[in-house]
């Protein structure tokens, strides 16, 4: 609760602005000054840029669009994963980090929602491009073990894929495998929420969170807002 007895929500998104990956473009209809009475504001973006949810269609043709992931993956109780004290700069996290900081024994809840928490945001702006190009990210045996547990949706807040980097950097790799997270687990099902923030605020192990990914009918990815409450 805050001053004013209202529940304490945490933004967990990444706002859509002008930033070094994407040029967001914008236009608008309506001028208050020529007497319109209203604005409304055209918006082109896309569905994989800032804080966003993955649908299986991303990476296998016919999959799942996100109006198919069901609602309970992304709303409910999300364990946190605290690698915040391990990470720096191009770290590679492996198995072993993961398990030493798996909820484990202690959670009285099921481990169906997780949030890989590195404060990476900390150490560089997601506004720089080193945040892009500098940052932690999972091994292939690291994303083999989050396949293994018995988790539907997995939330980075760091670009958790290496070959992500490359994008800031003008190329791109086309080997699917080397994009771990979306080849071992959203190929096989498991939901991604990806590019989220601020995780800093989090101070416990578990928060109660909504992700709401816009309905947009057919699509493979979609902008989503994330807020969650401590526990």
């Amino acid at each position: 609760m805050n001053a004013t007895g209202e529940e304490r929500w945490i933004d967990l998104t990444m706002p859509i602005d002008d930033h070094v990956r994407w040029k967001p473009r914008r236009s608008y209809q309506g001028d208050f000054s020529k007497g319109d009475p209203f604005r409304a504001t055209m918006l082109q973006v896309s569905c994989h840029a800032f804080t966003h949810v993955d649908a299986p269609a991303h990476v296998r043709e016919n999959g799942a669009s996100t109006m198919d992931i069901p609602l309970q993956r992304l709303i409910g109780i999300f364990h946190i994963v605290d690698l915040s004290s391990v990470i720096r700069e191009d770290y590679e996290i492996t198995p072993d980090d993961l398990a030493t900081h798996w909820p484990g024994e202690h959670a009285t809840d099921s481990v169906q929602r997780v949030i890989l928490k590195t404060c990476w945001n900390r150490h560089h702006s997601y506004r720089s491009r080193e945040f892009w190009t500098r940052s932690p990210y999972l091994n292939s045996e690291a994303a083999l073990w989050l396949a293994g547990q018995e988790v539907v949706t997995y939330s980075f807040d760091f670009p958790q894929d290496y070959p992500i980097r490359g994008w800031a950097l003008g190329f791109q790799e086309n080997d699917i495998t080397k994009h771990v997270t979306h080849h071992h687990l959203l190929m096989n099902g498991i939901t991604l929420l990806e590019y989220i923030t601020n995780t800093s605020a989090i101070a416990g192990d578990k928060v109660w969170g909504v992700a709401a990914p816009l309905a947009i009918r057919g699509a493979d990815g979609a902008p989503c807002r994330f807020l969650v409450k401590d526990m």
